[in-house]
């Protein structure tokens, strides 16, 4: 950050006056100023000149604040902005992150949440938090468009394949599951101005694969609201960026889709998109999930990493989870039904030997700075 010295314009300023000659008798002046007043206008313009590029100077400054969140670190940087006006709205924003990590935590006590829901599940319409409610309105309607692959209620199929003792599921068990994670054992009962929401006796909540992209676009909706127009916000392995990042053209980001492979890394500039990736590989902070199909009861095969750009970062994350899970004929087929249009990049194999192979669905796009030629 440049510090001013405003103390060089101002005894230059006075300097000049102690030297300056009085006027002549037969001098004239033009308009109302004389020698003396003409410099004092141009020395009081200065100083304004530099408060202004002092505001410029202090209105660029850089802020970023993270925190603990979904387990991972949530981090927001706000540019074009004074700290002052910056880090209010970064930390009302990291607030809304926090207050609905709570609220979707399977596990939770919060009065409202998925935990509360979870607890009663087959007791018949519960009322919600307003935005959990919203979460799980557009999170069954996502379940539906993938028939069933993906959806909030594959709490129980996560449950046993991500046991402690890492056994194989039984198949009574796996197939019990499958039937309690059908989209339609979560229903809502009731208006918008009065919602209830009712979760059949058995079923389980876990919103994987929606929760930090919903969260990441209200802490979006929350920086709009404070004026801030040039941001990115990092959730593990969700993106989303507003503005022309530093340079004016985006943010940056380089996408590890393998790791010490630089034929199959890609560097893009996002502007009011968001990103998600999904991956077999263990993506900066995030772990390798192990992703289930709700419809079969058994881990996801034959996608390496799945690459989603979209306006919103909800979309982004239920498409690219949704992808990974049913793979690229099946999810070719339902890409056409979705607006706004994201755009796709798959990597295909199996991980045990040979390159991946590609395919893309309007990738073409999204911006990118130097494009890779995939062999």
């Amino acid at each position: 950050m440049h510090t001013l010295k405003k103390r060089s314009v101002d005894d230059s300023c006075r300097l000049s006056r102690r030297h300056s000659l009085p006027p002549s008798s037969g001098r004239r002046t033009l308009g109302f100023f004389g020698t003396r007043s003409f410099h004092s206008l141009v020395c009081a313009l200065l100083g304004l000149v530099v408060a202004l590029w002092a505001n410029a100077a202090s209105a660029s400054e850089t802020v970023r604040l993270s925190l603990r969140a979904f387990d991972t670190d949530v981090e927001i940087e706000v540019r074009d902005l004074a700290r002052v006006q910056a880090e209010p709205a970064i930390r009302e924003a990291l607030g809304e992150v926090h207050r609905l990590a709570e609220l979707t935590d399977p596990e939770g006590k919060v009065a409202g949440g998925i935990g509360f829901l979870n607890a009663a599940a087959g007791a018949g319409p519960q009322s919600l938090d307003a935005t959990v409610t919203d979460l799980l309105l557009s999170a069954s309607r996502y379940c539906l468009w993938s028939s069933n692959a993906h959806g909030p209620l594959g709490g129980g199929l996560y449950r046993l394949w991500n046991a402690p003792s890492g056994a194989i599921p039984h198949p009574q068990e796996l197939r019990q599951a499958t039937e309690q994670a059908a989209c339609g054992r979560l229903r809502f009962v009731g208006d918008a101005a009065d919602r209830g929401v009712e979760l059949a006796a058995g079923s389980r909540l876990l919103l994987q694969g929606f929760a930090r992209g919903f969260a990441v676009d209200r802490a979006a909706e929350v920086l709009g609201r404070h004026g801030v127009a040039n941001f990115w916000i990092e959730a593990g392995s969700v993106y989303r960026a507003a503005g022309g990042g530093a340079d004016g053209a985006g943010w940056d980001l380089s996408i590890p889709a393998q790791p010490d492979n630089e034929d199959v890394t890609e560097h893009l500039k996002l502007q009011d998109q968001s990103l998600v990736v999904v991956s077999v590989f263990a993506i900066g902070d995030d772990e390798a999930v192990r992703w289930i199909d709700q419809r079969t009861g058994v881990p996801a095969r034959g996608v390496l990493t799945q690459v989603t750009v979209s306006d919103n970062a909800f979309d982004a994350e239920m498409v690219a989870t949704s992808l990974f899970i049913i793979g690229l004929r099946d999810g070719q087929r339902r890409l056409g039904s979705l607006e706004p249009r994201p755009s796709i990049l798959w990597l295909l194999g199996d991980n045990r030997s040979g390159e991946p192979l590609v395919s893309t669905y309007r990738w073409s796009e999204v911006k990118h700075v130097k494009r890779r030629s995939f062999r």
